[in-house]
């Protein structure tokens, strides 16, 4: 992404330095390389989770990102689901299987999608027989296959 963005390349080389000296971490890329690799690795090894647990954590580490400006915050997730789009299909055994690769753009548009179009996803495309008690346990490959 760094690569296609020179917003984003500039955002983690002032975050490195910024966010280095203030919170005692490292911001670097390699950081969020592995959580992002960590948060797709826990959905896609138990699809059956309830999907507000995979929203939690989506949430959390958006929230993290919140300070970040705001013109160019909306257009980072995009890129950011679009390289990721890119590198995934790709490699030769998802790019094989048309659905693996469906499946892919699908779960990846829904780690980047903004909180409000994601708030009507689980609550408006729910299956209608779903009881109303359930409708926080739909789990992500149910939410997954609405798309």
């Amino acid at each position: 992404m760094c690569f296609k963005s020179t917003t984003s390349r500039e955002i983690f080389q002032k975050m490195l330095i910024v966010e280095g000296f203030r919170t005692n971490q490292c911001c670097d890329l390699n950081m969020h390389a592995k959580v992002l690799c960590d948060l797709l690795d826990s959905i896609v090894s138990d699809l059956q989770q309830a999907s507000k647990i995979v929203q939690a954590r989506c949430m959390d580490i958006g929230g993290s990102h919140v300070n970040m400006n705001e013109k160019c915050c909306g257009c980072l997730w995009d890129q950011l689901g679009e390289c990721l789009a890119e590198v995934i299909t790709k490699v030769e055994c998802v790019r094989s299987k048309r659905e693996c690769v469906k499946a892919w753009i699908m779960l990846i548009s829904y780690v980047v999608m903004r909180p409000p179009p994601r708030k009507s996803l689980t609550l408006a495309h729910l299956p209608t027989n779903t009881p109303p008690g359930m409708k926080g346990l739909v789990s992500v490959a149910e939410l997954l296959s609405l798309g």
